[in-house]
């Protein structure tokens, strides 16, 4: 029992939860923007809808049919109770193609944060690789696996909470991009997980996603040293005369040529040659085709083609049961 005098001040303290994001619905969240209406949430889902039946180049190959996939959609997204969760069933529904070049991006960062931890995935097992030295973090926490988050493993976990809302190809991407994903999340919303230290001792994890809003320029790690690179072609020369060539990103383009350029003059004496392209995350296509022809004998390369699937209204009719035509009709005619 307690009383309450004349000029007292009570403070409450109030745990925001997220509901389970299956259904992409956030409980508990404040101030996030609500201006898309109904109508427009309808539209939007109804144009990506018919992009994708027409112009998806691999419609042929899904296992489900898209025209449900739509329908089962329709009352998610009139569901969501603010842009953010609107997006996120948008983000679903293009995810559901499995392809990496295919998906809907969305910027919230004015309400979204990360934590001030750094998670890696190996052999399917999530590790802490990296974690910055404040008040609220422990160094015993480095090479921790992470073993639940929410209650649930962490596997199961990147499974029903993170991988359907990410548009890959390959499960290699799937699971980088996942793991990349569990740092940030709406900034009410704290990191809740259990990790198995080396130790094997436990700990549980109730860490605020805060990591932009307290970082300095003299922020410390425990970890190991990361060398970023330095620039956009690298040369290291190793043992026997091995040529190393560090090649970290296609782009700008004609900066990105003249180095090759400049590096391949170099070559000449190298006795092996290793490209590392392991911190490449892409860029102009006509730089990838100009290292590549310092590669090949040949007066020309075959790079790539292209196909165009063809939308023929009558041949698609006809296709239902001509056998000329059924092409059309199954999305499978090409020019």
């Amino acid at each position: 029992a307690f009383s309450i005098r004349k000029n007292d001040t009570i403070r409450f303290s109030i745990i925001l939860k997220a509901k389970d994001t299956a259904n992409t619905e956030i409980v508990g969240i404040k101030d996030l923007p609500n201006k898309i209406s109904n109508n427009e949430k309808l539209y939007w889902l109804s144009l990506i809808w018919s992009e994708t039946k027409y112009n998806f180049v691999n419609i042929d190959r899904l296992k489900f049919d898209l025209d449900s996939l739509y329908m089962s959609f329709i009352p998610l997204v009139l569901e969501t109770k603010n842009d953010f969760e609107y997006y996120k069933a948008l983000q679903r529904f293009m995810a559901s193609l499995h392809d990496g070049h295919s998906e809907v991006f969305s910027s919230f960062s004015t309400y979204t944060d990360y934590i001030p931890l750094v998670f890696k995935d190996f052999n399917k097992k999530v590790y802490i690789t990296s974690v910055t030295k404040i008040p609220e973090s422990d160094s015993t926490w480095l090479g921790a696996e992470l073993i639940e988050i929410e209650g649930i493993p962490t596997v199961q976990y990147l499974e029903s909470q993170i991988f359907p809302y990410i548009s890959a190809s390959t499960e290699q991407s799937l699971w980088m991009l996942g793991v990349l994903k569990l740092h940030s999340n709406l900034k009410d919303i704290p990191f809740r997980g259990k990790i198995r230290k080396t130790d094997g001792a436990i700990v549980n994890l109730n860490i605020l996603r805060n990591g932009e809003e307290i970082r300095t320029p003299n922020d410390k790690y425990w970890g190991p040293e990361i060398s970023y690179p330095k620039d956009i072609v690298e040369l290291t020369w190793l043992q026997n005369d091995i040529a190393l060539v560090s090649i970290n990103k296609f782009y700008p383009e004609d900066e990105a040529i003249r180095k090759i350029d400049k590096v391949v003059k170099e070559l000449y004496k190298a006795k092996g040659l290793i490209i590392d392209l392991r911190n490449n995350g892409g860029g102009s296509t006509a730089v990838a085709k100009h290292l590549q022809k310092y590669l090949s004998k040949q007066d020309y390369i075959l790079n790539y083609g292209a196909e165009i699937r063809i939308n023929d209204a009558y041949k698609k009719a006809q296709g239902n049961w001509k056998e000329k035509d059924k092409d059309y009709f199954l999305n499978k005619a090409y020019r």
